[in-house]
């Protein structure tokens, strides 16, 4: 379906397209947007704007005519990855993510919703197989297309030490997540339109709370790697205004994540605390330096569209037309200066053979004050078995489905 876009692969502690790394420039990308009635020239202004409806899925095949809009503006800042937050996994993708392919953009994508997730109050009873059968469900969504660039297990779950009891029922989702789709590959290889099912990378966000943090890591990160993520992300909010690598802190997120065997990037940055808006990303500068490229593999910036908490890079006029902020100019600079850096790839990791990962490879940490995770891990509430004939028998496009993406294509392709 897609042009040809090749996917990205986590390889030790690097993103890979085939042999050149990949490094993430990207946005935080949902419709939770309000709609400006006039000109946003003060963003300030009382009664500017208007609420829009909920939000929804961002890319699903019935929000076209905004995503349309967004995709010129996102190549003119060089994004070239969005930040999902939740996945509606009864809607058709396709025509979205093919548009995003051939714009060369690829997608990291929420496997939770405020609906399906993990219950930071009552973690264990979370765990059910309706979740799985969710996750599973989302999963099957995006494992088809070429631009997925993996899948989030849980965001922002754990926010304190008491929460860190909860965290074999992530681990556990991690583990079945990646059973599943390794299941899949092996007796099905395929969706019903033909397109070759990935095993996809996935991860986890944590919102960098310090007092847990590395503890979250280490334990997400470390131990079986077939329960372990394939990438690490967090929320960084550290770098504040005109600051520095010192200042801020980053010069010891540098030396703390030095051994790091898989990709760690920021998943969301951009504070507007402490700082006069519009935003002057001169963090961005240091994200995508030498210095941090060693380590690091980019970030998503916080966010594209306005919202109620003004962080939006473009706002979404009352005509449907989306106007560019002056943080986007802003933004657009800072990612324009930032092109020509070199990206420092350590030798070593080149290659990532399975003695260096290993060896960096960190102990699933042990219980303690800031970190109450008890040993092992929830067994699995489903039947494996019957998880199989589910995939053997599945029909994966059923005909209300292939009816609605049938329409989205003629309407895309009309003049």
């Amino acid at each position: 379906m897609q042009d040809q876009i090749i996917p990205v692969s986590v390889r030790g502690r690097y993103l890979w397209r085939n042999e050149e790394r990949f490094i993430i420039k990207g946005a935080v990308y949902q419709n939770n947007y309000i709609r400006a009635t006039t000109a946003p020239q003060e963003q300030n202004v009382k009664g500017l704007f208007t609420r829009s409806s909920p939000p929804s899925d961002p890319i699903a095949d019935d929000q076209l005519e905004v995503l349309s809009c967004s995709i010129p503006l996102l190549l003119e800042l060089g994004i070239n990855t969005l930040l999902i937050y939740s996945i509606d996994n009864t809607k058709s993708h396709d025509v979205a993510m093919d548009m995003l392919a051939k714009a060369g953009i690829y997608v990291i994508a929420g496997l939770s919703t405020p609906q399906k997730s993990v219950n930071r109050a009552a973690p264990f009873d979370s765990y059910t197989p309706d979740l799985l059968q969710h996750y599973f469900a989302t999963v099957d969504r995006m494992a088809v297309y070429p631009n997925t660039l993996g899948v989030v297990a849980a965001n922002e779950v754990l926010q304190h030490a008491g929460h860190t009891v909860g965290a074999p029922v992530i681990r556990a989702l991690v583990r079945d997540v990646k059973r599943y789709m390794a299941l899949h590959v092996a007796e099905a290889g395929a969706s019903a339109a033909g397109e070759p099912y990935r095993v996809l990378p996935v991860g986890v966000i944590s919102n960098g709370m310090s007092s847990i943090f590395y503890n979250e890591f280490r334990y997400f990160t470390g131990g079986n790697p077939e329960e372990a993520v394939d990438f690490f992300s967090w929320n960084e909010w550290s770098w504040v205004g005109q600051s520095s690598m010192q200042v801020s802190g980053w010069n010891r997120l540098v030396e703390s994540f030095e051994n790091a065997h898989v990709p760690v990037f920021f998943a969301e940055y951009g504070t507007t605390s402490g700082e006069s808006t519009p935003r002057k990303f001169y963090e961005t500068s240091a994200i995508y330096s030498p210095e941090m490229t060693r380590i690091f593999s980019g970030a998503c910036v916080y966010e594209f569209f306005e919202g109620s908490n003004r962080y939006g890079l473009a706002v979404v006029r009352a005509d449907g037309t989306i106007e560019k902020l002056r943080a986007f100019d802003n933004l657009k600079g800072r990612l324009q200066a930032c092109a020509e850096n070199e990206v420092a790839t350590l030798p070593e990791w080149v290659s990532s053979s399975r003695e260096l990962i290993e060896s960096n490879r960190p102990e699933v940490p042990v219980q303690g004050a800031d970190w109450r995770a008890p040993e092992g891990l929830p067994e699995c509430p489903l039947d494996w078995d019957e998880v199989r004939t589910q995939i053997e028998d599945r029909q994966w496009i059923d005909v209300a489905d292939e009816v609605e993406r049938s329409i989205l294509v003629d309407a895309a392709e009309s003049p």
